[in-house]
């Protein structure tokens, strides 16, 4: 039996040691079964990432999970997981374009290897309700306006998809990317506008959009 994957819409590329899944910074992502933390670490290329043996698969073909934004929500070694239990948040820690989760299996660190153990047309089902099958207590964050989560998903497989198109196909990304750089921007001057509202609420959304900002024009630049 095949586990199912964390989010629809994988990417890949040639060579990839696993599967990739374009998310906002910050998306949580959960256990695709039964199994335990094996190994929490941080390291030059994958960043921040944690590794998961699966009951359902052979012994040792632990599956890493890759660019965690911190360690925020994320289960220690020997933490038992279910499905669905959240095991850490989407982010773009070491070498990475943008925020996304790489995914891959130990031994197996190919795309093909990826398919071999997990169903493309399975996502993982809702988290849990229990207070048991959630290892640590969950906070919840302002998401994203869904159009511009969604047109960041869009932008990051672009990138995957066409690294080897040469210099002109960049075009169409860099405009999407300085739209949404526009949109992110009236955003904050709508917040700094509505600040004298309230007390200091707003303060964390803006820092948030600050940091997107950042992101955003950091892969505008690479796309140049």
């Amino acid at each position: 039996m095949k586990l199912p994957i964390p989010f629809d819409d994988p990417a890949t590329y040639p060579g990839h040691s696993g599967v990739d899944f374009a998310q906002p910074r910050g998306t949580r992502f959960r256990a695709s079964g039964d199994g335990a933390v094996t190994l929490r670490r941080t390291t030059p290329a994958g960043g921040n990432m944690i590794w998961v043996e699966y009951d359902a698969l052979p012994t040792g073909a632990g599956v890493g999970y890759a660019h965690m934004d911190s360690w925020t929500d994320c289960p220690t070694v020997g933490t038992r997981v279910t499905e669905g239990t959240v095991l850490g948040r989407v982010g773009s820690s070491g070498h990475s374009t943008g925020p996304h989760l790489h995914v891959e299996v130990a031994g197996h660190a190919t795309t093909a290897g990826f398919w071999e153990f997990f169903d493309p047309i399975r996502v993982i089902s809702p988290l849990p309700t229990t207070a048991a099958s959630s290892p640590h207590p969950i906070t919840e964050e302002p998401d994203m306006d869904a159009t511009q989560s969604k047109q960041l998903t869009e932008i990051h497989q672009a990138i995957f998809a066409r690294k080897s198109d040469g210099p002109g196909s960049w075009d169409g990304i860099d405009q999407k990317l300085g739209i949404l750089v526009a949109q992110l921007g009236e955003i904050r001057q709508a917040i700094f506008a509505r600040k004298s509202d309230g007390p200091g609420s707003w303060d964390g959304i803006d820092q948030k959009l600050g940091i997107l900002v950042a992101q955003v024009d950091a892969m505008r630049s690479a796309s140049r």
